[in-house]
């Protein structure tokens, strides 16, 4: 009875699904655009993009950190053009959206074309690499700084690139300032292994909210086609991560107890603290993960020679030891 009544409680999240999922169906093409780019330019355009971006700065004289979106499933590019203002304005950048075929109905998740998308932002970050040899010494007279946010399926893209198109050393070790797995849409187990790939950035940030309603409902669409592939990365209950099954150099932050049941928590958050965090990673610079920005370290026990999950909140456990690389915003 108990697991007939966990598969009824699926309902209301794929109804919720199909009353947000109204709109055109997107392009079939991989397209970048910028906030007054609808139409979008193709990938080998990329530099082009980049160097009239940095001609309108100085234009304007109003110089912003530059951060390339990839979005997650839905009715883009049009949904993305609504959200790239706000998010722009909100934090003050310049935003570069990379665009993939995300649709392919209410009840499908269009995984393998997010998987084709890797190779294009292979080539987006060779171009970026070529781009920055041209162009760094006006980049650091500027200090701008560069972040990739990948948000929810759109981190099935740097997955499939990171296991399939990537090779070490490749790249720049900082080529990217900061790179951010927002909400992820992709299996929490074994993630690390391929997030361990990444050494093209100087930090890397993994975000949770285990009460986002729309990563349970991406659940929901896998049990329909049978395909469940277990619990999301963006809904993971930080308190099971342990060293063992995280990546090293990744800083996790948990927002649950903050963001209610918000999958664009980024963007719709009203709490201070919570959109000073994302100000600061998406300007590229080091999350200030501190209790003076409500921010604590999730601390470890060992119970029966297993490393569990703990809050340091009385005498008895002041003797756990905080693993520095998982957060959690606390209320």
């Amino acid at each position: 009875m108990g697991f007939v009544l966990k598969k009824l409680a699926i309902f209301p999240t794929i109804i919720l699904l199909i009353l947000i999922s109204l709109g055109a169906a997107p392009a079939n093409k991989v397209t970048l655009h910028t906030v007054d780019d609808a139409s979008g330019k193709p990938i080998n355009q990329a530099r082009a993009i980049m160097d009239n971006a940095l001609q309108e700065m100085d234009k304007s004289g109003r110089y912003q950190d530059i951060v390339f979106f990839i979005h997650g499933r839905g009715k883009h590019p049009a949904k993305g053009m609504k959200i790239m203002p706000k998010f722009a304005q909100k934090y003050d950048l310049r935003v570069i959206m990379f665009h993939w075929p995300s649709w392919t109905g209410v009840t499908n998740r269009p995984v393998s074309h997010a998987q084709a998308a890797a190779l294009q932002l292979k080539q987006l970050l060779n171009q970026l690499v070529t781009f920055k040899e041209q162009r760094q010494a006006w980049l650091d007279e500027h200090q701008i700084r560069f972040t990739l946010f990948l948000h929810s399926m759109g981190n099935i893209v740097m997955q499939e690139y990171l296991l399939t198109h990537h090779l070490a050393g490749a790249l720049p070790s900082n080529l990217i300032d900061n790179v951010i797995f927002n909400a992820a849409d992709v299996p929490v187990k074994n993630h690390q292994i391929w997030m361990e790939n990444i050494d093209f950035t100087e930090r890397t940030y993994v975000t949770i909210n285990r009460s986002d309603i729309i990563l349970a409902g991406s659940k929901a669409i896998d049990l329909i086609h049978g395909k469940f592939s277990g619990r999301r990365l963006g809904h993971a209950k930080s308190k099971k991560l342990t060293p063992d099954n995280i990546t090293r150099n990744v800083s996790y932050v948990d927002l649950s107890q903050v963001s209610g049941n918000q999958h664009r928590y980024y963007l719709k958050s009203k709490d201070s603290d919570v959109n000073y965090f994302f100000a600061t990673i998406f300007h590229g610079k080091e999350a200030q993960l501190t209790p003076e920005q409500g921010v604590y370290p999730i601390s470890r026990k060992k119970v029966n020679g297993r490393s569990i999950a703990s809050t340091p909140e009385s005498k008895k456990q002041k003797s756990t030891k905080p693993v520095q690389d998982i957060y959690e915003f606390r209320r």
